[in-house]
């Protein structure tokens, strides 16, 4: 049987009869899809779970962010704003884009503002 485990700084589950484990930070988004939750792992495949994602929200840290009604993203994972066919999208780095609802635009902005600045400052 699939379980999945959310400790202090890393994700354990077992799948398919193997063990893994994913850091947070490896983790990019978590996608809801009734009444499964597909977690996207950089460098791996997509791993399903029969899941709630209102229990992964609650025990994710808060470098995740709920963007619309079924995507939580690693905010340190987004890597662009773009407006496609009238409704704003962000990027993530493994060049997935995600539909964002409009009440999380002007955070999302806020962190690509805050990335910029760090990047000019690191520069």
């Amino acid at each position: 049987m699939d379980k999945i485990e959310f400790r202090e700084d890393k994700i354990t589950f077992s799948y398919k009869k193997s063990y893994g484990e994913c850091l947070y930070q490896d983790l990019i988004a978590v996608e809801y899809s009734k009444p499964y939750c597909i977690l996207q792992i950089g460098g791996r495949n997509s791993i399903l779970f029969l899941i709630s994602l209102r229990v992964i929200l609650e025990k994710l840290p808060a470098d995740f962010l709920l963007i619309n009604r079924g995507i939580i993203v690693n905010k340190e994972r987004i890597v662009d704003c773009v407006l496609q066919d009238g409704a704003y999208h962000i990027k993530m780095d493994n060049n997935k884009i995600y539909r964002i609802s409009t009440r999380k635009l002007a955070t999302v902005k806020n962190i690509l503002w805050y990335k910029m600045i760090l990047f000019r400052f690191r520069s």
